[in-house]
């Protein structure tokens, strides 16, 4: 059975179809396979569920804090640009490798890691990288980037200082956030239901806020 039928036929012998039920799905294209399947298990005219995807739902209660891929990456920047290094690279360069970075700080908030020991361990594994068997000391452009890897925990703090400031949150910030009060889903309607569809993969914060 596939699994639009297995949610379909779920719904109707739970008798949860009601103006209190909400499916979230993965994606857009979820939806259209689950109504259709929901017409033939009722077979006849049926009130029409709340759709809604997960990110849909993350940025409805984040409301207008969530901030675009391109200013989060300035308020990126701006951060590297306050912690104390030798010498900062211009926003050009910058840009080479900030994406990235800022992917790994939305990783790190989606799973709800402990951020200290996650750059602690990536530290590690960067020193582990640059060591030779002939025991030669490092180059200065190694010696550099052992260094930017000494401030990421001081840059990832700063960038959430500057969010905080700003009252914007990135996407990993407002998964994180609402993981962690999940009590603000039921604000509008106490009796909301929420039915987690088609998911395969889920992030920390993902599960915690189904659990929850």
């Amino acid at each position: 059975m596939k699994f639009t039928a297995y949610i379909a036929n779920e719904i109707k012998e739970n008798n949860w179809l009601n103006e209190h039920l909400v499916i979230v799905v993965p994606s857009q294209r979820a939806t259209k396979y689950i109504m259709a399947e929901l017409a033939r298990a009722y077979n006849k005219p049926i009130f029409s569920p709340t759709m809604i995807t997960i990110n849909e739902l993350i940025k409805k209660h984040a409301q207008s804090n969530l901030l675009e891929t391109s200013r989060l990456l300035l308020s990126l920047y701006q951060a590297y640009k306050k912690v104390e290094i030798t010498e900062h690279q211009s926003f050009e360069d910058f840009l080479s490798w900030g994406p990235m970075l800022l992917n790994d700080f939305e990783e790190i908030d989606r799973y709800l890691l402990d951020t200290n020991q996650v750059f602690k361990n990536l530290k590690s594994i960067k020193e582990l990288e640059s060591w030779t068997l002939e025991g030669k000391e490092l180059t200065d452009a190694q010696k550099k980037f052992m260094v930017f890897w000494d401030v990421l925990p001081e840059l990832y703090s700063e960038l959430q200082l500057i969010l905080a400031n700003k009252e914007r949150l990135s996407a990993g910030m407002a998964y994180k956030k609402l993981a962690e009060n999940t009590n603000v889903l039921f604000q509008q309607d106490a009796e909301t239901f929420y039915l987690f569809a088609g998911f395969n993969a889920l992030s920390t914060a993902e599960l915690q806020l189904i659990n929850n």
